[in-house]
Protein backbone atom coordinates (compact mmCIF):
# COMPACT_ATOMS: atom_id res chain seq x y z
CA UNK A 1 0.00 0.00 0.00
CA UNK A 2 1.78 3.03 -1.27
CA UNK A 3 0.05 6.14 0.00
CA UNK A 4 -2.71 7.00 2.42
CA UNK A 5 -5.79 8.96 1.44
CA UNK A 6 -7.25 11.74 3.51
CA UNK A 7 -9.54 9.45 5.53
CA UNK A 8 -6.75 7.04 6.50
CA UNK A 9 -7.73 4.22 4.12
CA UNK A 10 -4.79 2.60 2.31
CA UNK A 11 -4.60 3.03 -1.43
CA UNK A 12 -3.46 0.07 -3.51
CA UNK A 13 -1.05 -0.01 -6.42
CA UNK A 14 -4.03 -1.01 -8.60
CA UNK A 15 -5.72 2.29 -7.77
CA UNK A 16 -2.62 4.23 -8.77
CA UNK A 17 -2.14 2.32 -12.06
CA UNK A 18 -5.79 2.00 -13.14
CA UNK A 19 -7.63 5.08 -14.35
CA UNK A 20 -11.28 5.46 -13.38
CA UNK A 21 -13.67 5.33 -16.36
CA UNK A 22 -15.77 8.45 -16.94
CA UNK A 23 -19.07 6.60 -16.47
CA UNK A 24 -17.92 5.35 -13.03
CA UNK A 25 -16.95 8.88 -12.00
CA UNK A 26 -20.27 10.23 -13.30
CA UNK A 27 -22.28 7.62 -11.36
CA UNK A 28 -20.29 8.24 -8.18
CA UNK A 29 -20.90 11.99 -8.46
CA UNK A 30 -24.61 11.47 -9.22
CA UNK A 31 -25.00 9.24 -6.12
CA UNK A 32 -22.87 11.54 -3.94
CA UNK A 33 -20.28 8.88 -3.07
CA UNK A 34 -17.46 11.33 -2.39
CA UNK A 35 -13.78 10.91 -3.11
CA UNK A 36 -12.19 7.84 -4.71
CA UNK A 37 -10.24 5.78 -2.19
CA UNK A 38 -9.17 2.50 -3.83
CA UNK A 39 -9.66 0.22 -6.84
CA UNK A 40 -10.01 -3.58 -6.97
CA UNK A 41 -9.72 -5.27 -10.36
CA UNK A 42 -11.56 -8.60 -10.48
CA UNK A 43 -8.82 -10.18 -12.61
CA UNK A 44 -5.21 -9.05 -12.44
CA UNK A 45 -2.62 -9.08 -15.22
CA UNK A 46 -0.72 -11.71 -13.22
CA UNK A 47 -3.70 -14.10 -13.35
CA UNK A 48 -4.06 -13.67 -17.12
CA UNK A 49 -0.31 -14.23 -17.54
CA UNK A 50 -0.42 -17.40 -15.44
CA UNK A 51 -3.17 -18.84 -17.65
CA UNK A 52 -1.27 -18.10 -20.85
CA UNK A 53 1.98 -19.42 -19.32
CA UNK A 54 0.26 -22.68 -18.40
CA UNK A 55 -1.00 -23.02 -21.97
CA UNK A 56 2.43 -22.18 -23.43
CA UNK A 57 4.35 -24.62 -21.24
CA UNK A 58 1.84 -27.37 -21.98
CA UNK A 59 2.14 -26.70 -25.73
CA UNK A 60 5.95 -26.74 -25.51
CA UNK A 61 5.80 -30.16 -23.85
CA UNK A 62 2.92 -31.46 -25.98
CA UNK A 63 4.67 -31.05 -29.35
CA UNK A 64 7.78 -33.19 -28.63
CA UNK A 65 5.73 -35.87 -26.86
CA UNK A 66 3.33 -35.93 -29.80
CA UNK A 67 6.20 -36.28 -32.31
CA UNK A 68 7.63 -39.20 -30.34
CA UNK A 69 4.17 -40.83 -30.18
CA UNK A 70 3.76 -40.56 -33.96
CA UNK A 71 7.00 -42.47 -34.53
CA UNK A 72 6.23 -45.35 -32.11
CA UNK A 73 4.35 -48.58 -32.64
CA UNK A 74 0.85 -48.31 -31.26
CA UNK A 75 1.21 -51.79 -29.73
CA UNK A 76 4.11 -50.92 -27.40
CA UNK A 77 3.71 -50.17 -23.69
CA UNK A 78 5.71 -46.95 -24.09
CA UNK A 79 3.21 -45.71 -26.65
CA UNK A 80 0.33 -46.15 -24.19
CA UNK A 81 2.13 -44.15 -21.50
CA UNK A 82 3.26 -41.38 -23.87
CA UNK A 83 -0.17 -41.21 -25.53
CA UNK A 84 -1.83 -40.73 -22.11
CA UNK A 85 0.72 -38.02 -21.26
CA UNK A 86 0.13 -36.43 -24.67
CA UNK A 87 -3.62 -36.28 -24.09
CA UNK A 88 -3.15 -34.88 -20.56
CA UNK A 89 -0.84 -32.13 -21.88
CA UNK A 90 -3.38 -31.28 -24.57
CA UNK A 91 -6.16 -30.95 -21.99
CA UNK A 92 -3.99 -28.77 -19.71
CA UNK A 93 -3.11 -26.57 -22.71
CA UNK A 94 -6.78 -26.28 -23.63
CA UNK A 95 -7.71 -25.41 -20.03
CA UNK A 96 -5.00 -22.74 -19.90
CA UNK A 97 -6.25 -21.20 -23.15
CA UNK A 98 -9.88 -21.21 -21.96
CA UNK A 99 -8.98 -19.73 -18.53
CA UNK A 100 -6.94 -17.05 -20.26
CA UNK A 101 -9.79 -16.15 -22.60
CA UNK A 102 -12.31 -16.14 -19.73
CA UNK A 103 -10.06 -13.92 -17.63
CA UNK A 104 -9.60 -11.52 -20.53
CA UNK A 105 -13.36 -11.30 -20.99
CA UNK A 106 -14.08 -10.54 -17.31
CA UNK A 107 -10.97 -8.37 -16.90
CA UNK A 108 -13.00 -5.29 -17.70
CA UNK A 109 -14.76 -5.60 -14.34
CA UNK A 110 -13.56 -3.59 -11.35
CA UNK A 111 -14.74 -2.38 -7.95
CA UNK A 112 -14.11 1.24 -7.00
CA UNK A 113 -14.16 2.19 -3.34
CA UNK A 114 -15.35 5.73 -2.56
CA UNK A 115 -15.74 7.39 0.81
CA UNK A 116 -19.53 7.07 0.45
CA UNK A 117 -19.89 3.62 -1.16
CA UNK A 118 -18.76 1.18 -3.83
CA UNK A 119 -19.15 1.26 -7.62
CA UNK A 120 -18.87 -1.96 -9.63
CA UNK A 121 -18.02 -1.46 -13.29
CA UNK A 122 -18.59 -4.01 -16.03
CA UNK A 123 -19.12 -3.80 -19.76
CA UNK A 124 -22.90 -3.55 -19.37
CA UNK A 125 -22.53 -0.46 -17.16
CA UNK A 126 -21.63 0.54 -13.62
CA UNK A 127 -23.70 -0.15 -10.50
CA UNK A 128 -23.34 1.70 -7.21
CA UNK A 129 -24.27 1.07 -3.62
CA UNK A 130 -23.93 3.86 -1.06
CA UNK A 131 -23.14 2.88 2.52
CA UNK A 132 -26.49 4.30 3.67
CA UNK A 133 -28.33 2.17 1.04
CA UNK A 134 -26.64 -1.12 2.00
CA UNK A 135 -28.97 -3.87 3.20
CA UNK A 136 -26.33 -6.47 4.18
CA UNK A 137 -22.83 -7.78 3.53
CA UNK A 138 -22.80 -11.54 2.88
CA UNK A 139 -19.84 -13.91 2.93
CA UNK A 140 -19.32 -15.84 -0.33
CA UNK A 141 -18.04 -19.37 0.22
CA UNK A 142 -16.42 -21.65 -2.31
CA UNK A 143 -17.99 -24.68 -0.69
CA UNK A 144 -20.12 -24.51 2.41
CA UNK A 145 -20.43 -27.60 4.59
CA UNK A 146 -23.35 -28.45 6.84
CA UNK A 147 -21.56 -26.65 9.67
CA UNK A 148 -21.53 -23.45 7.63
CA UNK A 149 -17.76 -23.66 7.25
CA UNK A 150 -15.95 -23.37 3.93
CA UNK A 151 -13.33 -21.44 1.97
CA UNK A 152 -14.22 -17.76 1.90
CA UNK A 153 -13.92 -16.33 -1.63
CA UNK A 154 -15.10 -12.83 -0.82
CA UNK A 155 -18.17 -10.83 0.12
CA UNK A 156 -21.37 -9.74 -1.60
CA UNK A 157 -22.47 -6.18 -0.85
CA UNK A 158 -26.27 -6.11 -1.20
CA UNK A 159 -28.19 -2.88 -1.65
CA UNK A 160 -31.75 -2.23 -0.55
CA UNK A 161 -32.78 -1.91 -4.22
CA UNK A 162 -31.60 -5.48 -5.00
CA UNK A 163 -28.21 -4.49 -6.43
CA UNK A 164 -25.42 -6.91 -5.46
CA UNK A 165 -21.70 -6.30 -5.84
CA UNK A 166 -19.29 -9.19 -5.36
CA UNK A 167 -15.93 -8.26 -3.85
CA UNK A 168 -13.22 -10.97 -4.02
CA UNK A 169 -10.64 -11.35 -1.27
CA UNK A 170 -7.07 -10.40 -2.14
CA UNK A 171 -4.78 -10.54 0.87
CA UNK A 172 -1.49 -8.65 0.98
CA UNK A 173 0.59 -9.28 4.07
CA UNK A 174 -2.28 -11.22 5.67
CA UNK A 175 -4.79 -8.35 5.32
CA UNK A 176 -7.18 -7.14 2.65
CA UNK A 177 -7.26 -3.36 3.02
CA UNK A 178 -10.06 -2.94 0.44
CA UNK A 179 -12.42 -5.33 2.25
CA UNK A 180 -11.37 -3.98 5.66
CA UNK A 181 -12.49 -0.51 4.50
CA UNK A 182 -15.79 -1.91 3.15
CA UNK A 183 -16.54 -3.79 6.38
CA UNK A 184 -15.61 -0.79 8.53
CA UNK A 185 -17.88 1.56 6.55
CA UNK A 186 -20.78 -0.92 6.47
CA UNK A 187 -20.57 -1.39 10.25
CA UNK A 188 -20.75 2.39 10.75
CA UNK A 189 -24.29 2.19 9.33
CA UNK A 190 -25.23 -0.86 11.49
CA UNK A 191 -25.52 -3.10 8.43
CA UNK A 192 -25.44 -6.84 9.23
CA UNK A 193 -22.33 -8.73 8.12
CA UNK A 194 -22.91 -12.46 7.71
Amino acid sequence: MADITGNGAPRSREAAEHSIPARVTALAEARGLGAHVDTRLTVTSKQVGQSWALAGISLALFIPVDIVCLNMSIFSAGYSVLHALDQALFLVMLAGLLWGIRRLVIRSQANYLFTGGVVHSRRSGPEAIAWADTARLETVFQKRTQDGVGNVLGYRLCGRDGTAIRIPIRRVGGRDAFLDAVIENVRRFDVPVS
